[in-house]
């Protein structure tokens, strides 16, 4: 985790001489999603923070926080916000992550993703707290990982909304995690952590570990910019006459665009990385 005082070195990073790089195109560079699409550029970024401030304004009316960080946003350009929910500027942090990331992860072998969900762990939708929005899962991952006798970890955490097509249960906030453990020993892993986060009827798949190929497409995924409502879609039968349960990814609904772009703004940027075992990417040689 970064500590909250260890945030200073933001302003420093990217808001000093060299920032430019960071919010510009070029290096470093991935491909992402299952299309394996270009990583976002900054044309698109700048776009997608105006269309924020539109959408705070419009349907933040009467909520002072909303338009005062519609200001914010519309007013980031020379002299960078660093708002966690400025898509230019979380864009920027996310490379700075990568490439920073990249030359902590590279120097030692046996690293391996897991994707965390906690089913203990939701936000009611129009109750996401920015003080404990990754709070509760950071905690336990944390205590699991020591536990296990992990020494060296770093990730980062995302958030979606939660919905059933046909109401089946109350949308919610679901906080995830990404994480890049290094461990020689990944099955003894596994069976430790599925008893830390046991699935449930609403989180059938709350652990997933695969082993890190390097890439930084994996390191970026940690700190996605992109939020999506995951709407589960009603059980289907299949040919063995068994039954699953398919979800789809959609855009966030205005007021839950809203709702997230308080949230992350008061949470910080930093709040998203999780750290553990000393390591510091902002001290970074690359940073």
């Amino acid at each position: 985790m970064l500590e909250r005082s260890s945030i200073d070195p933001l302003p420093h990073i990217l808001n000093g001489p060299t920032s430019r790089r960071w919010y510009a195109d070029g290096k470093p560079t991935w491909k992402q999603g299952r299309q394996r699409k270009p990583a976002k550029t900054s044309k698109q970024a700048r776009a997608e923070r105006r269309q924020l401030a539109k959408v705070l304004r419009r349907h933040g009316k009467g909520n002072d926080s909303a338009l005062r960080l519609a200001d914010i946003l519309e007013n980031c350009s020379e002299h960078r916000c660093l708002s966690g929910a400025c898509p230019v500027c979380s864009r920027a942090f996310q490379r700075l992550f990568v490439s920073a990331t990249s030359s902590v992860v590279l120097r030692k072998k046996h690293w391996h993703a897991v994707s965390f969900v906690w089913r203990e762990h939701r936000f009611a939708e129009g109750k996401l707290d920015p003080n404990t929005m990754f709070e509760a899962l950071r905690c336990h991952i944390r205590f699991s990982l020591k536990e296990a006798g992990i020494r060296r970890a770093i990730g980062g955490f995302d958030i979606s909304m939660n919905e059933h097509q046909d109401g089946k249960f109350v949308p919610h906030w679901r906080p995830h995690a990404w994480i890049l453990i290094s461990t020689k020993d990944p099955e003894s892993l596994r069976n430790h952590l599925k008893i830390k986060f046991p699935a449930s009827k609403r989180v059938r798949r709350p652990l997933r570990i695969v082993r890190y190929d390097g890439s930084p497409t994996g390191l970026a995924y940690a700190l996605k910019n992109d939020f999506s409502r995951r709407v589960s879609l009603p059980r289907k039968k299949t040919a063995l006459m068994t039954t699953r349960r398919n979800t789809r990814n959609r855009p966030l609904r205005s007021m839950q665009k809203v709702e997230l772009a308080l949230a992350l703004h008061q949470a910080g940027l930093a709040d998203r990385v999780f750290q553990l075992g000393g390591i510091s990417i902002l001290d970074n040689d690359n940073a």
